[in-house]
Formats: C-alpha cells, sequence, structure tokens
C-alpha cells in the first residue's frame, strides 16, 4: 500500500515527531511518502526513511498552488491513502482526497483552541464538521 503522510511542521514538534515514529515502524507492504516543509530538522530525516521524494510544502501556509502540485504527486505516485497531521495538514489531506478520491485520515496534532474567541471557536467547529465527512478522524474521545 502507498500512503501519503502530510504535516506543515517539519521544525520540533509532536506532530514531525510523530511521523517519524509511524515511518519508522510500519513494515515493508507500506510504501510511505511525506509531504512537509523543507527545513531541519525532521525533513532530512524523512527523505531517509520514505520510498520517493519528499513533497514540499509551504511552513504552516496554505497555497492553492502547492495543493493542485500536491494532487499532480499523490496521481502521479499512485498513493491509496492520505494521513494527515495537524489542521494544515488536514486542509491540504482533504482537497488532495476530494480531488484523487483516494481515502483520507487525519490525526489531529496541537488543537490549541483555547484562545480562540467564540467566532473563531464556532467557524473552526463549522469546518472540521463540514471536511470530516469525507475523511476519518482519529480524535481520542
Amino acid at each position: 500500500m502507498k500512503v501519503l503522510l502530510i504535516s506543515v511542521r517539519a521544525d520540533h514538534g509532536g506532530g514531525p515527531r510523530h511521523l517519524e515514529m509511524l515511518l519508522d515502524g510500519l513494515g515493508a507492504n507500506v510504501a510511505c511518502f511525506v509531504a512537509c516543509p523543507n527545513e531541519p530538522p525532521y525533513q532530512s530525516r524523512f527523505e531517509r526513511l520514505v520510498c520517493g521524494p519528499v513533497f514540499k510544502l509551504p511552513h504552516r501556509r496554505f497555497r492553492i498552488g502547492a495543493a493542485v502540485a500536491l494532487i499532480e504527486f499523490v496521481r502521479r505516485q499512485g498513493i491509496e491513502l492520505i494521513h494527515a497531521h495537524g489542521k494544515g495538514a488536514g486542509a491540504y489531506a482533504r482537497i488532495v482526497s476530494a480531488a484523487t478520491c483516494v481515502p483520507c485520515i487525519h490525526t489531529p496534532h496541537g488543537v490549541h483552541v483555547g484562545e480562540y474567541g467564540v467566532l473563531k471557536l464556532a467557524m473552526y467547529r463549522a469546518y472540521e464538521n463540514w471536511t470530516a465527512a469525507g475523511s476519518v478522524d482519529t480524535t481520542l474521545s
């Protein structure tokens, strides 16, 4: 199976470390690919653990051009499952999944909504509920 792991961070943090542990622990029957920013320390670590090129994404920024290029990457590599890590990665993954019909799993990382105001929190919840319809959310309840 070909799996794409997506993160909009590759600097120090729990999400990138989680990706590294997944990549290191998955069996030989899983061919892994990564989409992440070109930044230390994890981007170079990911390159040593994956089957092909690491797709470069902007650090914590959504760019429609990057999403379109990621759609082409998924098609070209024959990706069969997309696994997003974090809010920003979830946005990319859900768009790519909708465009390619490749199933998507979303694992939230670092969800800091405590400082959100009422309107921003309502908008974030609406976004998560609306976009979660086509993906599997791995949040522990």
